[in-house]
């Protein structure tokens, strides 16, 4: 009702309205806002000016609206109200069910499109071994996931590979193939314990949480499996067999020990070929057995062996052989043990010093004794 001058006198003025004009203009500010007007949907205005706002639905209240359109009028033009949503609201899928909206969790395999993308979270053994994955896959379409490859909630899952049917929490491990092939999440692998390069040689396994058999103790199929003592990475058949050391360090089964062939304890610088590693068997001695035996034929000749004197044999390899007094006229002397040039054994033996030989054997020598001997006795009968 409120009026204003005008210079018209049928009031056709700009900002006036003749007497026969419709009223009730509830916004006078906004010309497309009078009754009568066509009411927008949820913009939040009463453009008809009818006191009420148009309103999408949100017949299961869960935030998003009807997707056919459907409007309700509300007194309140926020549409918030029970049952109200506003323009902004998402596009509900299922108007009837408070838990189908677009923001819903997606239920795996319920035949529900929870969340309104047209797609199922379904089970699925597309390598058809009867596992299925842990994981779920989205299928569009197929909301009862009825489709190739799809199993039910029943299905054991574990399948760690849904495209091979050779790998599955019931396949069978091959070693140090690359592939965990039971998925178990650990590959089984060689031992390689010392860690030399070599496997060990009766192809014992171990599992490794390395599908490529690279970690501490564990060697791929690529390794030599010749590793005879996996314990030491000394000994494998890339090392070096050091002789009467009492251990095959190249893994060859054979041993080089030092020679005793008489069998006495003491070795020579010889080396014969062992398949004891102790270097224990008859004619063998370790590196621990004393040097050196001057001869190895005789087990009464070595190092400390006690000297015969006389005999012509240098029993303890000291390079000498004393003679005995008989031989030298009640003097003892040292003989040098030079060889054995005649065959038999005891020696050739020659005074030290002076190149001769003794008394017992050069007899001519001692002729002379005897007629002293003699005028001995005959003094001894007279006075008497």
């Amino acid at each position: 009702g409120i009026t204003t001058t005008s210079s018209s006198l049928d009031c056709s003025d700009e900002g006036a309205a003749p007497i026969g004009s419709p009223v009730d203009d509830c916004d006078d500010s906004d010309p497309a806002v009078h009754p009568g007007a066509t009411e927008a949907i949820a913009d939040g205005h009463d453009q008809d000016c009818d006191g009420t706002e148009l309103c999408y639905m949100d017949a299961d209240g869960d935030g998003a609206r009807s997707s056919d359109g459907a409007t309700v009028s509300s007194d309140d033009v926020e549409c918030d109200g029970a049952g109200e949503a506003g323009g902004t609201a998402s596009v509900d899928c299922d108007d009837t069910d408070g838990s189908v909206h677009p923001s819903a969790i997606e239920t795996p395999a319920d035949g529900i499109d929870s969340n309104c993308d047209g797609a199922e979270l379904c089970f699925t053994d597309y390598d058809g071994d009867g596992y299925r994955p842990d994981e779920y896959t989205e299928v569009p379409g197929d909301l009862l996931c009825t489709g190739d490859g799809m199993v039910g909630a029943s299905a054991p899952g574990g399948d760690c590979d849904d495209s091979d049917a050779s790998i599955n929490p019931d396949g069978e491990e091959l070693p140090a193939d690359g592939i965990d092939s039971d998925c178990d999440g650990m590959e089984q692998c060689y031992v390689d314990s010392d860690g030399d390069g070599y496997r060990t040689m009766d192809g014992s396994l171990t599992t490794s949480e390395s599908l490529d058999c690279d970690g501490d103790g564990v060697s791929s199929a690529d390794a030599p499996d010749t590793d005879c003592d996996d314990d030491r990475a000394d000994v494998n058949p890339g090392r070096v067999d050091a002789i009467g050391d009492e251990l095959d360090a190249n893994c060859d089964g054979i041993e080089h020990c030092y020679m005793d062939a008489d069998g006495d304890g003491y070795r020579t610088m010889e080396v014969v070929e062992s398949i004891d590693e102790d270097c224990q068997d008859e004619g063998e001695a370790s590196l621990e057995a004393p040097l050196v035996d001057c001869d190895d034929t005789r087990d009464g000749v070595h190092p400390g062996a006690d000297e015969i004197v006389g005999d012509g044999v240098d029993q303890d390899c000291d390079g000498e052989d004393p003679a005995g007094p008989e031989d030298t006229g009640g003097t003892s002397v040292v003989v040098n043990i030079e060889s054995d040039e005649d065959g038999t054994g005891d020696g050739d033996v020659a005074k030290a010093g002076c190149g001769c030989t003794t008394a017992s054997q050069d007899p001519l020598r001692t002729l002379w004794i005897l007629p002293l001997m003699g005028l001995v006795g005959l003094r001894r009968r007279k006075a008497a």
